[in-house]
């Protein structure tokens, strides 16, 4: 019989799993992505740092985002590590977008072998910054259903 854990342990336990596949594929390597498609720029440059995976996760935590990552990649990160409580945002919709990033990361790894991505330039993403709000103005490279 499958034992039950609990969503904290499961976020623990993927953003553990995940942390060296990160760093294999997106922190040691740089991908140059080109195509006759683009309209906005000849290619693109797709890099990532260790500080980025928090943000991937989306918990809260007191950790740096560079510790958070060690503590991944060691396997010593703990539930007492981090919280679902954000500023702005009620503990349900943080966990909703946890849940949804914790299922897509495992997907991470074989993102540049699907046939079928979407490659979207100006995405546009609503980011709040103090007390104004700010648009980031990026790209988006995600696999999609053919």
């Amino acid at each position: 019989m499958a034992e039950n854990i609990s969503f904290k342990e499961r976020v623990k336990n993927t953003a553990i799993l995940e942390a060296n596949a990160y760093q294999k594929m997106y922190v040691e390597n740089t991908y140059l992505i080109f195509s006759t498609q683009f309209k906005n720029s000849e290619y693109y440059i797709l890099s990532a740092e260790q500080d980025n995976y928090l943000h991937l996760i989306g918990v809260n935590t007191d950790l740096s985002a560079k510790d958070f990552f060690k503590r991944c990649q060691l396997g010593t990160l703990k539930e007492d590590d981090f919280d679902f409580v954000k500023p702005h945002h009620d503990e349900k919709s943080v966990k909703g977008s946890v849940r949804r990033k914790i299922n897509c990361l495992p997907k991470l790894k074989s993102l540049f072998y699907s046939s079928c991505l979407l490659f979207e330039e100006d995405f546009r993403n609503l980011l709040p910054h103090s007390s104004q709000m700010q648009y980031s103005s990026l790209f988006t490279l995600r696999s999609r259903k053919c």
